[in-house]
């Protein structure tokens, strides 16, 4: 392989999804979701909230909910290791560069 393409290819795999989809599940993100994390989060929260505040009759309900919530929380987790991951190293050089 020729290192122009070479190195081509690993700096388009260097987007903060496809470091945080590697870091927690060992594998990259194939897309890159380019919502704001506001709208990411509110995708996957807002249908939980409402079902959540429903009263289940049966069973099938509540897996439902139960789904909805857990797509509402790993969506949280993406995005705040995300955020961590790009203000951990600004903390760190302030730290750094700090005299005291």
């Amino acid at each position: 392989m020729n290192i122009d393409k070479y190195l081509q290819k690993a700096i388009e795999r260097t987007n903060i999804q496809h470091i945080r989809s590697f870091l927690m599940y060992g594998v990259e993100n194939i897309e890159i979701d380019t919502r704001s994390y506001n709208e990411r989060i509110e995708q996957y929260s807002k249908p939980a909230l409402e079902r959540l505040k429903k009263i289940y009759t049966d069973e099938k309900e509540f897996d439902e909910a139960l789904t909805e919530f857990n797509l509402a929380v790993g969506e949280y987790q993406d995005v705040y290791l995300e955020i961590g991951m790009i203000l951990g190293p600004r903390l760190l050089y302030s730290l750094l560069s700090c005299e005291n």
